[in-house]
């Protein structure tokens, strides 16, 4: 489970410690601090659970959380502290990650051939670059007429799927 929180209470950790949990740290390019919780915690039966509330035996020991939703934000409140959970996509939509006018890598391949330049004047449909990937080559051709202002590859590169292979920007 990923728990994201800026300052989770050191009774919190202490008490995930004591029951044999494995706490990662590590922070995400936006400054987002990110603790990971692995190993899982060896005696935990739950008791009970409802929309704001959730009771678990830890060990023997009940708890009780108080659970608050905020759209994908989780407030959990208890006695050993409170912490704040934000849902992060399992896979994030590369549609979100790119720029406008952006041609992206269908799969993951190696570049093969440029067939264009930054600069050149291209028709939709035209062909931007050959990949190839399992021995095969796949042309790139740009969705839209317009520039090239951006070629972010060079042949013999390998590229992960979604990845910004080109930018094209469309003429008026």
């Amino acid at each position: 489970m990923s728990v994201v929180s800026s300052a989770m209470p050191e009774s919190l950790r202490e008490h995930y410690r004591r029951l044999g949990a494995t706490l990662h740290h590590a922070q995400t390019e936006s400054g987002l601090k990110t603790l990971m919780i692995t190993s899982a915690v060896p005696d935990v039966t739950l008791v009970s659970a409802s929309a704001g509330e959730v009771v678990l035996d830890l060990s023997g020991v009940r708890t009780r959380f108080t659970v608050t939703a905020y759209g994908r934000r989780l407030e959990v409140e208890s006695a050993l502290g409170t912490v704040a959970l934000t849902e992060v996509p399992r896979f994030a939509d590369p549609a979100e990650r790119v720029v406008e006018g952006a041609t992206v890598a269908p799969m993951p391949g190696t570049v093969a051939r440029l067939t264009v330049t930054e600069g050149a004047l291209v028709a939709a449909g035209e062909e931007l670059l050959v990949l190839e990937a399992m021995k095969m080559q796949h042309r790139v051709v740009a969705a839209t007429g317009g520039v090239v202002t951006e070629l972010r590859v060079a042949v013999g590169q390998q590229v992960a799927a979604g990845a910004v292979l080109a930018v094209i920007e469309e003429e008026t």
